[in-house]
């Protein structure tokens, strides 16, 4: 893509989680490319999921998102952009795009990375088989333990985002995640009084399942498909990218630790031990330190210094104040 692209153009993420601008900006800063305005969302602007692969899909929902741009003096043209390439579906479409004050809301900001994989270990933590003869309701048939869950991940969040606020001077206006559910679907939550009704009685999730796949045996009960994209994308590039920022600005995240280490287990991976990004696999994992970002000013002060932001060339790098080797093939 690097080629096709120059200082006029735009590119971005819907959503933006797992650092996009991180991967982007490294791309085109080696392709000679280091203006172009790079872009992410903090929530997907649609809910939908697929009917026939390539051909179309069943829209489940429009919702109201924020953008942040890098350069941050782009954010209002890229939300422009948007409006005019993504226009509503008729009248009743909420989807519209709001400018974010730094690009850092779109990593922490609630979303899958929140609700995917801890919806699943509320949901496996009561299952004592692990094998379900219906496949359950992700959103819909949501449960007090799962939303329990979920908000202590949301709880961690806003820890992060107060200790990056007290160490850079910046403030990053990340909604609770409740407030940011009702953001985003004004007028799809038929019950707000709790975060567990606001997911359970939202209109923009009706239907949606659980990631499932028939079990091995017996032959007609199902079991969790712990390699779908809740797991390999949320974790790795989600809630241990969280794990990581927290490590840096010296906050304690007790439920992610609980969510990754028992997701971990689940995918046959290692990504932190004894409470540090230091396993077997962390190496795949996307943290700031891969790309050079090692304190909270190189981190909140991105956009000045993008063009340097290249995956580091030395084959071992520190993530969690311990140094672990990298997968060769990786880096």
């Amino acid at each position: 893509m690097a080629p096709q692209v120059d200082a006029h153009s735009s590119i971005g993420a819907l959503p933006g989680q797992r650092r996009f601008e991180w991967h982007a900006a490294a791309a085109l800063a080696r392709a000679g490319k280091p203006d172009v305005c790079i872009f992410g969302s903090e929530w997907l602007p649609y809910n939908c999921r697929i009917v026939e692969f390539g051909r179309s899909v069943r829209l489940y929902a429009e919702k109201s998102v924020g953008v942040a741009a890098v350069p941050p003096s782009e954010t209002g043209r890229t939300c422009a952009l948007l409006e005019s390439v993504l226009p509503p579906h008729g009248p009743w479409s909420r989807l519209a795009f709001s400018p974010l004050n730094h690009v850092m809301i779109v990593t922490l900001w609630p979303s899958n990375q929140a609700i995917h994989p801890a919806r699943m270990y509320g949901m496996v933590s009561q299952q004592q088989d692990e094998l379900w003869d219906e496949n359950p309701l992700f959103y819909e048939g949501m449960d007090a333990v799962s939303a329990s869950q979920i908000c202590g991940v949301d709880d961690d969040i806003q820890a992060i985002v107060r200790g990056l606020t007290r160490r850079s001077g910046i403030s990053l206006e990340v909604l609770p995640i409740k407030e940011a559910y009702i953001r985003a679907y004004p007028d799809q939550i038929a019950d707000r009084s709790t975060l567990q009704t606001c997911i359970a009685s939202n209109a923009g999730y009706v239907g949606i399942k659980s990631p499932m796949i028939p079990a091995d045996w017996p032959l007609n009960r199902l079991k969790v498909d712990y390699a779908h994209r809740y797991f390999t994308e949320d974790v790795p590039n989600g809630l241990c990218t969280l794990k990581a920022i927290a490590d840096m600005v010296g906050v304690f995240v007790p439920k992610i630790d609980e969510v990754i280490t028992w997701a971990q287990r689940k995918m046959g991976k290692e990504y932190i031990v004894n409470g540090r990004l230091a396993g077997e696999n962390a190496h795949e994992c996307c943290v700031p330190q891969r790309y050079g970002i090692n304190n909270v000013e190189q981190l909140m002060g991105v956009p000045a210094a993008r063009g340097s932001l290249a995956p580091s060339p030395p084959r071992r790098f520190m993530c969690s104040g311990l140094e672990y080797a990298a997968n060769r093939s990786r880096l």
